[in-house]
This record gives structure tokens, C-alpha cells and sequence, in this order.
């Protein structure tokens, strides 16, 4: 547990803290999951009784063209907001914005010669945490991706 602006956070982690990074020729999509620190039962009853819950997810990518970053939720839904955008709505912060490089609905989307980056806070308590993430359109040699998931984190009393 720390303290914050937002008052005391507490942090659970998971197996993945680190960027995960594939390039894997002849595979469209891949699945990594996440496993907590503290069993599902428990994280629920933690989201349950806190005011607030976020997730910091991040994806680098180069050369794919990925629209939509997805997630999975703790129900194993796939989710197609990522960081930054409500659930329900489809693409990244940029999209919601209308400043993604291209256009499109995130900036994973390029399909050029650049690493391009898609980040922000997942917020919505009744999904929380990501349980896996899809990794999409890295068939290709040059096609590279990246994902970082960050620690739950818990705060305030919902009561």
C-alpha cells in the first residue's frame, strides 16, 4: 500500500510487470496472460470495497497494422478499449482524441517503419484486472509488438 494524491493505493501485482515483446513470423495473433500475486476471489472483494480501480497498459509497435488493442477482462471478454477510452467504445486514446498518426483508431494502426506507442489507464472496475492480452499482426518478419501491463491499483471506500 501507498500513499498518493489519491489517497492510500494499494498495488497487486502480476507475472508480466515487464514489456513483453514478440516477433513471431507465421502467427497472427498470439494470447499472454496474467497471473496475480493474490487469487481472482480476493481481487474482486478489493475492487469491490474500493472507490476506484485503474490499470496502466501500454503497447509499442512497428510495422502492424493493429486498429484495436485488445484485453481481456477477469470474465475472459475480449475488450477493445485500450488505455485512456470507456469501455464500449472501440481504439485508443489518440482515436478519442482524433490525433492518432493516421487516422485510425490507434496509433498501432500505422503499418509504417516506425515504433508507434498506445497507452493509458483502464478504469472500469466491473472488468478489472486485464487477465491477457492479444498480440495481432506480427505474420510477418519485420512486424514487431509490445505490451506492458501495470499493477491493479485499488483506492478509496466505495462505502
Amino acid at each position: 500500500m501507498s500513499n498518493s494524491t489519491l489517497g492510500s493505493i494499494t498495488k497487486i501485482g502480476h507475472n508480466n510487470e515487464r514489456n513483453i515483446t514478440l516477433r513471431d513470423p507465421g502467427h497472427y495473433a498470439i494470447y499472454k496472460w496474467y497471473h496475480y500475486d493474490i487469487d481472482k476471489d480476493n481481487i474482486v472483494a478489493l475492487i469491490d470495497i474500493s472507490a476506484s480501480c485503474r490499470q496502466y497498459v501500454e503497447a509499442w509497435c512497428y510495422r502492424t497494422d493493429s486498429d484495436i488493442l485488445q484485453w481481456l477482462s477477469r470474465q475472459g471478454s475480449h475488450m477493445n478499449n485500450w488505455g485512456g477510452v470507456p469501455n464500449g467504445t472501440d481504439g485508443c486514446a489518440c482515436g478519442i482524441a482524433g490525433n492518432c498518426v493516421t487516422g485510425k483508431p490507434c496509433n498501432c494502426g500505422a503499418n509504417d517503419n516506425q515504433w508507434r506507442y498506445d497507452a493509458g489507464y483502464l478504469a472500469d472496475k466491473d472488468y478489472l484486472p486485464v487477465i491477457g492480452v492479444v498480440f495481432d499482426d506480427i505474420d510477418d518478419s519485420n512486424e514487431q509488438t509490445a505490451r506492458k501491463i501495470g499493477k491493479l491499483e485499488c483506492y478509496g471506500s466505495a462505502t
